[in-house]
C-alpha cells in the first residue's frame, strides 16, 4: 500500500511532499522503535548475566548462614563434650590418689587450710584442731570424685604442699590436675587455680629428698582436667607422693586444687593392707 501511494505521489505531483513527509515521520517512528528493542534486548542480555552470577552465589550465601546459625549449637556440644570428658575420666584411666578406693592425706606441712570465720571463736577452734591433727580435712577434698564449686582444696597464699599415701605401690607415668571452667565460677574468673606444681615421689612420709617427677604448669585457660606425664621417669615404685603448689594463677588471698590424681602402674598388685585409719598409723610408725 506504501507503494502505491508512493507511485500515485510521484505521478500526482502537488501532493507528493505533505505524503513523503508523512512517509518520513512513520520511517523515523519505526527506527526509534527499533532503537528502543535493541537497548531492551541489551539490558535483558546485562540482567540475565546478573541473575546467572547471583545463582552461582547464593549457594554460598545460604551455606554461610547455615553455618552461623549451627555454630551455637556446635558451641554448646563442644562445652557439653568437654563437660562429659571431665565426668568420665575416672572411667577412662586410674586414679591411684582416689579416697574411695584407699588413697589417703597423710600431711598438709605447715600449709594453712582458707576458711571463713563466722566469729573469733570458730577461727580460734580451727586453729586448735590444726594443731592438733596434721592431717588436714580440706586436702581431702581433692582425692575425692566431686568437683563442683567450692569442693576443693582451698589453702592461704599462693604455696601449698600435701602428702598422699597410695592405694599401693605404684610405678608413676603422669599425673592429672583438676579446676573448675570459668564459665561455672561464681567470680567468671579462675585466678585462685594453680599455676605451677611440683611432685615428689616419697619412700616414707617425712622423706626430704623425695624422687622429683617434675615441675608442671596448669593452664587456666585449657580444658579443666589437664594430664601431665613425669617429666623425669623412674623405674622406682613408690606409695606415697608429695604435691607442692608453688604458684596461682594471681589471687591474692587464696589457691583451690580441685582434684590431683595419680596414674601409673601397680607393682605385683601390691595393695595395702586395709584402707582405713589404722594403715595410716601403721605407715607412720615405721617410719
Amino acid at each position: 500500500m506504501l507503494l502505491g501511494i508512493h507511485v500515485f505521489t510521484y505521478f500526482g505531483g502537488s501532493g507528493y511532499n505533505s505524503i513523503d513527509g508523512d512517509f518520513s515521520d512513520i520511517k523515523y517512528v519505526v527506527m526509534q522503535l527499533s532503537r528502543s528493542l535493541t537497548d531492551v534486548n541489551r539490558k535483558h542480555e546485562v540482567l540475565q548475566v546478573e541473575m546467572e552470577r547471583l545463582s552461582s552465589v547464593l549457594p554460598q550465601v545460604t551455606s554461610g548462614h547455615k553455618s552461623k546459625e549451627a555454630l551455637e549449637p556446635c558451641r554448646r556440644n563442644n562445652l557439653h563434650n568437654q563437660i562429659g570428658e571431665v565426668l568420665d575420666y575416672d572411667r577412662q584411666i586410674t586414679d591411684f590418689a582416689l579416697e574411695s578406693a584407699g588413697a589417703r592425706v597423710i600431711d598438709t606441712a605447715d600449709t594453712i587450710e582458707h576458711v571463713q570465720y563466722e566469729s573469733p571463736v570458730g577461727y580460734a577452734l580451727h586453729v586448735f584442731t590444726s594443731w592438733v591433727c596434721r592431717n588436714c580435712l580440706g586436702a581431702r577434698a581433692m582425692i575425692r570424685p566431686s568437683s563442683l564449686p567450692g569442693e576443693c582444696w582451698a589453702f592461704k597464699g599462693s604455696r601449698g604442699e600435701a602428702t598422699i599415701l597410695l592405694l599401693g605401690t605404684v610405678k608413676i607415668t603422669g599425673f592429672s590436675i583438676e579446676h573448675i571452667p570459668a564459665q561455672i565460677s561464681p567470680t567468671r574468673e579462675i585466678s585462685s587455680a594453680p599455676r605451677l606444681c611440683q611432685v615428689e615421689g616419697l619412700e616414707y612420709r617425712t622423706d626430704a629428698y623425695g624422687h622429683d617427677y617434675g615441675t608442671f604448669e596448669y593452664d587456666k585457660d585449657g580444658k579443666p582436667n589437664q594430664y601431665f606425664e613425669v617429666a623425669h621417669p623412674t623405674n622406682k615404685a613408690f606409695n606415697m607422693v608429695r604435691l607442692r603448689v608453688m604458684s596461682n594463677w594471681g589471687h591474692p588471698v587464696h589457691t583451690c586444687v580441685y582434684r590431683f590424681r595419680v596414674h601409673g602402674e601397680l607393682v605385683h598388685g601390691q595393695l595395702p593392707k586395709n584402707s582405713g585409719d589404722d594403715n595410716i598409723l601403721e605407715v607412720i610408725e615405721n617410719e
